[in-house]
């Protein structure tokens, strides 16, 4: 019987995640993220929905609300109740949220 040496490719996410392709799906999915997040925005001002953009990073598309009191609207308090828009936006994508 033949013996099969293997090698563990040590640098296989960060080549995954530099291919062009990888980068525009999980752009795509991104994108998909803010717009359902958008829709479950309350509309008051419109201040909180304006506020929700994609940012890169280290090969990392993130989806999130950059109105200083967006965190009230997602995980309200005393006075406000829980909106989340940002879970429901994963979720209304088609994705599984995992983890906060």
């Amino acid at each position: 019987m033949a013996r099969v040496r293997s090698r563990v490719n040590r640098k296989l996410a960060s080549q995954i995640t530099s291919e062009a392709e990888y980068r525009r799906v999980m752009y795509d999915h991104a994108k998909d993220v803010a717009t359902a997040a958008r829709r479950n925005t309350p509309r008051k001002t419109g201040t909180a929905q304006r506020s929700i953009a994609i940012t890169y990073e280290d090969g990392v598309y993130r989806v999130g609300g950059f109105d200083p009191f967006f965190h009230l609207i997602e995980f309200g308090s005393i006075h406000n109740p829980v909106d989340a828009p940002l879970r429901r936006g994963v979720i209304g994508a088609g994705l599984k949220l995992s983890a906060i």
